[in-house]
């Protein structure tokens, strides 16, 4: 027997009569996409360590002028993949 106590729909979005929260559902492309960019934040992350690492450890010219644009690209990259995160809700 219903006695009308089953959530209701709303759209994309499911109210949660216990609590009074919104839960958003997102599709399995939606959770691969998101994964995608948590791994590819990832990278940058570990990209950026090493590029450090190298640049530390040179004493070519050439080389340490080379580490700083990839250090500089990696940090730019870095920061427009964060705001993506923030902005899906991934991180804080």
């Amino acid at each position: 027997m219903n006695l009308g106590l089953a959530p209701r729909r709303l759209g994309f979005f499911q109210k949660n009569q216990a609590n009074n929260h919104k839960v958003h559902s997102i599709s399995q492309a939606e959770m691969l996409e998101d994964l995608r960019i948590l791994k590819t934040l990832d990278q940058i992350k570990d990209d950026l360590s090493l590029a450090h690492q190298n640049f530390d450890e040179t004493t070519n010219e050439t080389l340490i002028d080379v580490y700083i644009y990839e250090i500089k690209s990696l940090h730019m990259k870095f920061k427009y993949y964060h705001e993506i995160c923030k902005e899906r809700g991934l991180i804080r």
